[in-house]
């Protein structure tokens, strides 16, 4: 249909101990940007949305999106398999990632508790290989908010020996990643991706972040890119389908165990 606009949309959120005080106005913008997609009267938007929020401590990693939670998260992406989800796993539209219901994605976003540290290679990774649709037909997103350089959380010295892999991958999957984050030397390398955009936040605390201005330049870049074939496959770079099982906790989060050993491959 002309005019018509196909897009999936991830959120890969930083839901560490430092975003406690900037989380609450990150969750506001992110529920306004998708107000403003949704309400776009000048195209007809086919658009579905998920997010990843992640946190890390003592070798594990706290993981939610719309769906699904903790260990429920590897194993609806990579093993076949989810306890909590919808439905059974599938690699494709029928997955159980992503939502077009914007009631549901602020709903479950609003749970987001941010605690301990953050291990953002590893949910960079993640975010990559979900389900989104057809390349060809459809314009794959993610946007990453995280208000701490790479080399200030954990597992770093694992995502800076495998950047240029992450960076190839997005490539490949014709992944458009739109970055806002603290200067670092890791992001700088990410930002050579092909359609990437790259918000530095100076202030470390995404409160001066003009997030109207975000939307506006992710929405041109959908409307003005031209979709294209390829894709990729789905190819976890930290050998995630290894991770351990999943812990609660006291505060009801869902821990996934991880240890670098895992990710010898």
């Amino acid at each position: 249909m002309a005019g018509r606009q196909t897009a999936d949309i991830v959120f890969c959120m930083d839901a560490s101990g430092s975003m406690r005080n900037a989380f609450s106005g990150v969750r506001n913008h992110v529920n306004k940007m998708l107000e403003s997609i949704k309400l776009d009267l000048q195209t007809r938007w086919d658009i579905r949305f998920d997010f990843l929020a992640y946190a890390n401590i003592d070798g594990a990693m706290k993981l939610r999106t719309v769906n699904h939670a903790g260990r429920d998260v590897i194993d609806a992406l990579y093993n076949g398999s989810a306890k909590r989800g919808l439905f059974g796993f599938k690699q494709g539209p029928a997955a159980d990632f992503f939502t077009s219901d914007l009631d549901k994605f602020k709903r479950e976003l609003g749970k987001i508790e941010c605690r301990y540290d953050e291990a953002t290679g590893l949910a960079l990774d993640m975010a990559a290989d979900l389900p989104f649709r057809d390349s060809a037909t459809c314009h794959r997103v993610v946007v990453l908010l995280t208000d701490e350089p790479i080399n200030a959380g954990l597992f770093v010295q694992m995502t800076n020996d495998r950047i240029m892999d992450l960076a190839q991958k997005y490539q490949k999957r014709k992944i458009a990643l739109f970055m806002v984050t603290p200067p670092c030397p890791v992001f700088d390398t990410l930002s050579q991706i092909d359609k990437c955009e790259w918000t530095i936040d100076e202030s470390r605390g995404l409160e001066n972040i003009d997030f109207a201005k975000l939307m506006q330049t992710i929405g041109k870049s959908v409307s003005i890119s031209q979709t294209s074939q390829g894709g990729g496959a789905v190819c976890p770079l930290f050998n995630e389908k290894s991770w351990g099982k999943c812990r609660g906790d006291d505060d009801g989060d869902c821990w996934v165990e991880v240890s670098e050993s895992s990710f010898i491959q």
